[in-house]
């Protein structure tokens, strides 16, 4: 089947693929035409592997798999067009303090909260030049990257110009954060035993 035609099969109100969508949507309905809109443009772009996927009868899991990722992404063009407004921008920070002084938060211990973190991370960035965790090289770099250089995954993903995917930095670097971690502890008891 072409491109077109499971295009326009998508877009039919009464197929398979509009409770697909309904189901993933719930329950923000109202954004069932954004979500076709992308799906469609999606799937023109990458037309041979839908054809392929739908002549192969595994198309319901690419579809599926599509509509759900625009959906949860905070990085998609849905999540970005349609679900984070203009208005939900600007108000971000002042929803972030409303929740927390709902949570039993206030401003000053969220603040201290944060200092305590950035102190965290810097006794981690010391601790790094000491400690020599047993690892892969990769999983060294992806400690080096993250902590060291303070690179996001998805900045990570774009200094190795996609080599490594940024789901794969993160598993890596936890890899070795746990590594570097029992390192610690091993040193730490050491210490104490002396």
């Amino acid at each position: 089947m072409k491109i077109n035609q499971i295009l326009e099969e998508i877009a039919d109100s009464e197929s398979e693929w509009s409770v697909i969508m309904d189901n993933i949507l719930a329950p923000n309905y109202h954004l069932k035409p954004a979500l076709l809109s992308e799906v469609a443009i999606q799937l023109y772009n990458q037309k041979k592997k839908a054809e392929t996927a739908y002549k192969d009868g595994w198309f319901k899991f690419l579809f599926i798999s599509m509509c759900s990722n625009q959906v949860k992404s905070s990085t998609s063009s849905f999540h970005r067009i349609n679900r984070q407004t203009l208005s939900t921008r600007h108000n971000k920070y002042f929803d972030k303090i409303n929740d927390e002084m709902n949570s039993g938060f206030s401003i000053e211990e969220h603040e201290d909260l944060q200092e305590n973190q950035s102190h965290q991370l810097t006794l981690i960035r010391t601790a790094m030049k000491n400690v020599e965790p047993h690892c892969q090289w990769v999983e060294n770099e992806m400690g080096r990257l993250h902590y060291g250089e303070g690179l996001s995954f998805r900045k990570i993903e774009s200094f190795y110009e996609g080599a490594i995917k940024y789901t794969r930095a993160f598993q890596l670097f936890k890899r070795w954060e746990i590594k570097f971690l029992e390192e610690l502890k091993r040193l730490e008891n050491e210490t104490n035993e002396k």
